[in-house]
């Protein structure tokens, strides 16, 4: 129960806009909820790639960069836990 528990939860991370309801009685709604967790994940995400590819950043900008990385981070998402 509690690894499907975080399987749907993760899932939702990633596409928050058919988020569950985990908490029934609160002035968010799960999709309000779920947008603190997507937004965290795919920045902490889009600053690793950043780091780790600083010399493509430079070369296409930011903007161009970020939208990149959203839709790498999309297809291909991190199978770890942790990350440094």
């Amino acid at each position: 129960m509690l690894k499907q528990l975080q399987v749907d939860f993760y899932q939702d991370v990633l596409n928050p806009k058919n988020a569950k309801n985990y908490l029934a009685n609160g002035r968010f709604t799960a999709v309000d909820l779920m947008h603190v967790y997507h937004n965290n994940y795919f920045s902490n995400l889009t600053s690793a790639l950043e780091k780790t590819y600083s010399c493509v950043l430079r070369l296409v900008g930011k903007k161009f960069f970020n939208m990149l990385a959203k839709d790498f981070i999309k297809k291909n998402p991190f199978k770890n836990r942790q990350y440094d």
